[in-house]
């Protein structure tokens, strides 16, 4: 029968951590985005020269595909 289950996948704890890490990290990130966007659309700034204008896509390009064809 060999190993319990637990130690069977105990070299995986290290993995299983860094990908719960990483995965907290790319949502803080992500929510982040959504605040300045928010603050950009509520006018409370525009840090630098980032304009809510800005956050249109490009006519032409994928993103800009993509929204047109969402319409």
């Amino acid at each position: 029968m060999g190993e319990s289950r637990p130690a069977r996948y105990r070299h995986h704890r290290g993995l299983v951590q860094a990908a719960v890490v990483a995965a907290a990290v790319v949502i803080a990130a992500h929510g982040l985005v959504h605040l300045v966007g928010v603050a950009l659309l509520w006018k409370l700034g525009e840090p630098g020269q980032l304009r809510y204008a800005d956050a249109e896509s490009a006519p032409g390009s994928t993103a800009g595909r993509a929204w047109t064809m969402s319409r």
